[in-house]
């Protein structure tokens, strides 16, 4: 995939060998000091229109600079198998591909790393930041299937460590479908996404995580995902309160 905006590299792993394509998108003259990480690079370039969202924000003089970097899910096959709660896809996230983005990108800080994902890789995302809870400043989860093998999630959930990462959960008003086959994945949702996003932003406040529980109108889909988009990256751009 190609795109005019954005630059094109490969990081290697041996965690999901061979690793996976990054696209990433820096504004020019800044020296950016956040990075915004999408999982599921695909669908946010092509269905969410992620780069039109990313470089309206980044006109604003009230956020950081900040660059964005856009992971390949390398395919229906490798996504159902990274992004269901995969140590090894985590490990690459915070082994090879961050390593990767400071070493090119020197004025990104450590501590200001905000990682972003939807629907599948929204739960990659949320499972991601639990494991390693001091990497990242804010999470981002749209629509996540917490639904996952009827919401075992929710036992992974301990009390916080990390006061200051925060945790941003949207769904959709609409996403109340309940037991479907999702055959590309080989997976079967008992739950609604709504509900089980509602309990899981539950539980997490409960055990004392900073969260952002929102319903959007809409559904599970490319233009409820960009509106929200541009409500939640702010958040999770701004300072800690």
């Amino acid at each position: 995939m190609t795109h005019p905006d954005l630059s094109q590299s490969f990081v290697q792993s041996s965690a999901i060998a061979p690793g996976r394509v990054v696209w990433e998108f820096v504004p020019p003259l800044t020296s950016p000091s956040t990075a915004v990480i999408f999982l599921d690079g695909e669908i946010y370039l092509q269905s969410v229109n992620a780069v039109e969202s990313v470089r309206q924000l980044q006109l604003d003089s009230n956020l950081p600079d900040f660059a964005a970097f856009f992971v390949s899910n390398h395919g229906q096959t490798a996504r159902s198998e990274d992004f269901v709660c995969n140590p090894e896809y985590a490990a690459f996230l915070t082994q090879d591909l961050i390593p990767d983005i400071l070493q090119r990108h020197e004025s990104i800080d450590p501590q200001q790393l905000i990682l972003v994902g939807l629907s599948l890789s929204g739960l990659a995302a949320l499972h991601t930041s639990l494991l390693y809870p001091d990497w990242f400043q804010a999470t981002v989860c749209q629509s996540p299937s917490m639904w996952w093998k009827n919401e075992a999630f929710l036992e992974r959930i301990t009390p916080a460590t990390n006061r200051h990462g925060k945790y941003w959960i949207s769904v959709g008003d609409q996403e109340t479908q309940e037991d479907v086959d999702h055959s590309s994945a080989n997976l079967h949702q008992m739950s609604s996404q709504l509900d089980s996003c509602r309990r899981t932003a539950d539980k997490l406040t409960e055990f004392g995580y900073r969260v952002h529980f929102e319903i959007f109108s809409g559904g599970h889909d490319g233009p409820s995902w960009s509106e929200d988009l541009l409500r939640a990256l702010p958040w999770a751009l701004s300072e800690p309160e």
